[in-house]
């Protein structure tokens, strides 16, 4: 009896000792990975401001080679608008199918840039897909509403579990754990809009590229330019679903953790 005690306190002792390796390791990725991240997420902005310096040939604004391509393609009822600032703020220029609109900031709309023509066109793309039937601009929208408004509800939700766990059991346990799991579900949603995402820019940018050949609307370097701005879009979101599936398994490495130090 003692022996097989002894046997079982010596495994649980290594497979603590993995967990904990584990985690560390994950910590390590995770640092590598948010400093990547960040970096991708200051290269979009100091190329998308840098390329909306650049003044296209055509000297066509955003709104305007938009509408163009959109009447070309037999869409004359999207419509190409500015929106608020919380609209900006949230969604950025983006492509309603609920509200048939193509939303393009205040400072690209009527841009004549490499920036405000790579952007809006990428936009008409995704129009010409979702008029075909593909549903994945339509999903992103409704999940992107549950994006802003779930940390509302989550973060308050862990925060009861800690009161819970600390007056009914006097220590963090059970509903702090409960709770957590369900915010893990939280991660999990936006790996799949995440994942979703990557789909849809990586689709849209060819088809943008497809057009600026079909219609001239760029030239040979402009189009050069625009890619490099829809490849750091496609880029940072890959480094991003790379990172939430880190933070998913050390999230669960970490639960294990708490189960192995209550025991």
């Amino acid at each position: 009896m003692n022996l097989v005690s002894n046997l079982l306190l010596k495994s649980e002792s290594i497979f603590s000792g993995a967990v904990g390796i584990a985690m560390l390791a994950l910590l390590v990725a995770l640092g590598v990975f948010a400093v990547l991240s960040t970096i991708y997420h200051w290269v979009i902005v100091f190329r998308y401001r840098g390329y909306n310096r650049i003044m296209v040939d055509c000297n066509l604004s955003a709104e305007e080679s938009a509408k163009n391509l959109l009447a070309s393609l037999g869409y004359q009822d999207v419509k190409v608008s500015t929106m608020n600032f919380f609209a900006e703020w949230f969604f950025g220029n983006h492509y309603n199918p609920k509200k048939n609109t193509i939303y393009l900031r205040k400072n690209i709309i009527n841009s004549k840039s490499i920036t405000a023509i790579a952007i809006a066109t990428k936009l008409v793309a995704q129009v010409e897909s979702t008029k075909k039937g593909d549903k994945k601009v339509r999903s992103r929208q409704v999940m992107s509403y549950f994006g802003f408004f779930a940390p509302i509800i989550l973060l308050p939700m862990i925060a009861l579990g800690i009161v819970l766990d600390v007056t009914i059991l006097n220590t963090i346990g059970v509903f702090t754990i409960i709770f957590t799991v369900v915010s893990l579900s939280y991660f999990v949603f936006g790996l799949v809009a995440m994942s979703l995402n990557i789909k849809i820019e990586k689709a849209s940018s060819a088809r943008a590229i497809e057009f600026f050949k079909e219609t001239h609307l760029l030239t040979d370097e402009e189009i050069d330019t625009a890619q490099q701005l829809y490849r750091t879009y496609i880029v940072s979101a890959i480094m991003d679903y790379v990172y939430t599936i880190l933070y998913i398994v050390w999230f669960i490495f970490r639960l294990i953790w708490k189960i192995i130090a209550r025991k």
